[in-house]
């Protein structure tokens, strides 16, 4: 019996706890979990570690690793996974590649766009941006990949208003224009379990950035050419798209 750690980012905690099912049952591999704070509760730095430490040590005493690379994600935390397992000698085997017979079917990642929704259906909002012709992205604290400024609503906020919060929290910007794009939506299932969810998309000229970032951001870069190392590379794309269509781009 080939013993394996499940490895993948929790937003696919569900995921990887139907794929632990079916590799146990289906295919008799003894499956060392990932997945216990199902409640979502908050957890301290040093908590933190103690499950990093203890995750490693699973990945020790493996034969595999079993990575969760849906919509070809893979996060920072996953790929120091991978290096080390490497380093000892592990198998490396992806979801991507994995052809079981009785492999859970996963849900296609699909964008659709909208002049207008009801307004209270928007949970997000996303800002394309850019700043003297080049394009201002963000580089989360936790990632190794890149991402258009963006983020929740927040509880009795107009959506307009977390475009601008969003904006200044993730680039720094004091000083800009901002207008509306459009309404995107994304149905996948790693997002609200498979439920369509919509968003704002707007379009931002930047004038002015502040030196100090408020969020978990680490760094705020500005390009002329576009990165291919997308945090969500079935998304972010088709946004910029789509900009480029309705002549925002």
């Amino acid at each position: 019996m080939k013993t394996v750690t499940i490895c993948g980012s929790m937003r696919f905690k569900n995921e990887m706890l139907k794929t632990s099912f079916m590799l146990e049952l289906d295919y008799h591999f003894n499956v060392l979990q990932c997945v216990y704070n199902t409640e979502n509760k908050s957890i301290s730095e040093s908590e933190q570690k103690t499950l990093e430490e203890a995750h490693f040590k699973k990945i020790e005493i493996s034969d595999a690793i079993y990575v969760l690379d849906i919509n070809g994600y893979i996060g920072k935390q996953v790929t120091k996974e991978i290096e080390y397992a490497e380093s000892l000698g592990k198998e490396i085997i992806y979801d991507s590649k994995f052809n079981g017979e009785n492999k859970p079917e996963r849900q296609k990642t699909e964008v659709k766009f909208y002049d207008s929704v009801d307004e209270s259906l928007l949970r997000f909002a996303v800002i394309i941006s850019k700043k003297n012709g080049q394009w201002v992205l963000c580089k989360h604290r936790d990632r190794d990949t890149y991402e258009v400024p963006g983020g929740h609503r927040e509880e009795g906020e107009e959506i307009i208003d977390t475009a601008k919060r969003e904006l200044y929290e993730e680039t720094g910007a004091i000083k800009y224009s901002i207008k509306p794009i459009c309404v995107y939506s994304v149905t996948a299932s790693d997002n609200f379990n498979g439920v369509e969810t919509f968003g704002g998309l707007y379009y931002a000229d930047i004038e002015e950035l502040e030196s100090e970032l408020h969020s978990e951001i680490e760094k705020v870069l500005l390009l002329n050419e576009l990165p291919d190392k997308w945090t969500y590379p079935l998304i972010q794309p088709k946004l910029l798209e789509e900009a480029k269509r309705r002549g925002f781009l």
